[in-house]
């Protein structure tokens, strides 16, 4: 049997069909590590923000597989953490309370990296300081991406 929903505000007469949209997910795997990479720079390639900080389309891919590649080796410190769909359509990263995202080792491998990508002072600061604002000191689980 498919059960059917109604629009209550449609201007028109429309009939839509609801789909079973339940979704398995597991922690993610090491093996499974690349596949989460490549779902979140997919995922925001075309995102206003990430544009922003990556404007060239042709290096944009790259720059963000680079960037999630980076703070995912933080996530993988967080047992539980990262999260993908059965199928290997879909992430999540959560962060539990008093997590940390990344440790001084790896905040140094990621500033160069930054530094060379936003390059423009500017717009580095721009991005720190709304990056810093994201984060209010308040013990919360944290949806990062």
């Amino acid at each position: 049997m498919e059960l059917m929903i109604r629009p209550q505000q449609a201007p028109y007469d429309v009939t839509l069909p609801l789909r079973n949209t339940s979704i398995m997910a597991h922690v993610v795997t090491p093996t499974e590590l690349p596949r989460v990479i490549e779902i979140l720079a997919d995922s925001f390639y075309a995102d206003p923000v990430w544009s922003w900080a990556f404007p060239e389309p042709q290096q944009r891919f790259g720059q963000l597989t680079q960037w999630w590649g980076l703070l995912l080796i933080g996530a993988q410190l967080n047992p539980e953490a990262m999260w993908i769909s059965d199928g290997g359509e879909a992430t999540s990263v959560w962060y539990p309370p008093g997590a940390v995202e990344l440790t001084l080792e790896l905040e140094a491998k990621v500033e160069p990296h930054f530094k060379n990508w936003l390059g423009r002072t500017k717009q580095r600061k721009s991005w720190n300081s709304c990056m810093d604002l994201s984060r209010t000191g308040l013990p919360r689980v944290w949806l990062t991406v």
